[in-house]
This record gives C-alpha cells, sequence and structure tokens, in this order.
C-alpha cells in the first residue's frame, strides 16, 4: 500500500474531524431534546450505530440506527424513545444535507456543459 502512505495522516486526520463534528452536531441534537443526562452514553451508542449503519443490512442504514439503540438503551442507561427520535432526527437532517447536495451537484453539471 505504498501508493496510500503519503495520504494515511491526512486522512486519518480528516476522519477524525468528520467523527467529531457528528458528535458535536449530535450534542446540538440531545440539547434541543431536552436530554441533559448520559450525553457520552448516547454518543457512544451514536458511535456504535454509525458503525453498524454502514453494514450492507439495510438501504443506506435506514432503520439499522434505530435498533442500535432499541437494543442498546438497556445497557447504555438511556432513554428509548429519545434515542431513537435523536436517531430519526439525526437521520432526516443528514437526507436533507444530502439531498442538498445532489440538487447542488446537479446544478453545477449543468453550468459545465
Amino acid at each position: 500500500f505504498k501508493d496510500f502512505l503519503p495520504s494515511f495522516w491526512s486522512a486519518n486526520a480528516w476522519s477524525f474531524a468528520g467523527q467529531l463534528a457528528q458528535l458535536i452536531f449530535a450534542w446540538f441534537i440531545l440539547m434541543g431534546l431536552g436530554i441533559h443526562n448520559n450525553i457520552l452514553a448516547y454518543q457512544l451508542v451514536f458511535l456504535l450505530s454509525s458503525i453498524v449503519a454502514v453494514l450492507p443490512l439495510t438501504i443506506g442504514g435506514v432503520g439499522a440506527r434505530e435498533l442500535v439503540f432499541v437494543y442498546a438503551h438497556q445497557y447504555a442507561g438511556i432513554e428509548e424513545t429519545a434515542a431513537v427520535a435523536f436517531s430519526l432526527i439525526f437521520f432526516l437532517i443528514s437526507a436533507a444535507v444530502s439531498l442538498m447536495g445532489a440538487l447542488v451537484k446537479v446544478d453545477l453539471d449543468k453550468n459545465h456543459k
């Protein structure tokens, strides 16, 4: 993997920054839902659910992330309904932002032709 060595550290730094940004935005969503206890537990389950959402179990991870929250609530000491609501809100925000990006990409492609 000699070709990838020059970008290894910068790619890992960008990946870490992306995960940190997701945790910050997750914190904002939790505050918006009025959740002030067990923030780290919610965020740990959130990171675990992100891993599961990437697995090819469902289309786009829909439902897989929520299932992690349903099963993890009893082990992590988080409220099940609030955790699922948090997961759905995060998914909806991610989908809306991705859709905006797709529209911008389509518009840029039209301008270059």
